[in-house]
């Protein structure tokens, strides 16, 4: 499938764009510490850079931005089955902003692929999902952990720091990066954060 790209094309997705981020920003629940905006927007600025670093067209990454922000925004109604969700809102709300139903098929596509276990099949896919989960493969680790595990807490009080290390071995050992740039950029460093959790 190929999509035209319009020159009406960045208008669009910038005003559809506010109307993402103020949408979560209204309705993200407040102990979301970590699935809150500054983690769509560490998404879609990862996504950004994985997809220049894979030199892909411009329509396909103007579809991968709107993707990444619009990952989680099923967290605004629901944390479970919140990929699902995302994809009704899309569906319902893309086509308000000019967007054709080959492209929000694209775009739920790609929020799918961001569901644990990560499954991508395009490229497309790959990008978005190695970037939801880019930062296991870096130094704000620690930092980020910290804050899923709070906002886990809330909803598991019971949930306390030997049950979380356990969590995130089991699920690091699971996971592996799909997109050659991660590979490379990002494994090692993972590793090494897994090495740390293991010896903790």
């Amino acid at each position: 499938m190929s999509i035209i790209y319009r020159t009406s094309n960045l208008n669009r997705s910038s005003k559809l764009f506010k109307y993402i981020m103020l949408y979560q920003k209204l309705r993200i629940p407040e102990n979301y510490t970590y699935h809150c905006n500054w983690h769509i927007l560490y998404v879609y600025e990862k996504s950004i850079e994985i997809a220049k670093n894979l030199h892909i067209s411009k329509s396909e990454l103007e579809l991968v931005k709107l993707a990444a922000i619009t990952h989680d925004i099923g967290n605004c109604v629901s944390r479970e089955n919140h990929e699902e969700l995302g994809c009704i809102w899309v569906r319902e709300n893309f086509p308000l902003f000019g967007f054709t139903k080959d492209e929000i098929d694209v775009v739920c596509g790609i929020i799918m692929a961001t569901k644990i276990p990560q499954m991508p099949t395009t490229l497309l896919q790959k990008i978005v999902a190695d970037a939801d989960l880019f930062y296991l493969g870096t130094n704000d680790f620690k930092a980020q952990g910290d804050l899923l595990y709070k906002e886990l807490s809330f909803d598991s009080p019971k949930l306390n720091r030997k049950m979380w290390n356990k969590i995130q071995i089991n699920f690091m050992n699971a996971h592996t990066y799909h997109t050659e740039y991660c590979i490379r950029k990002n494994e090692a460093k993972k590793q090494a954060n897994l090495q740390s959790l293991l010896y903790n």
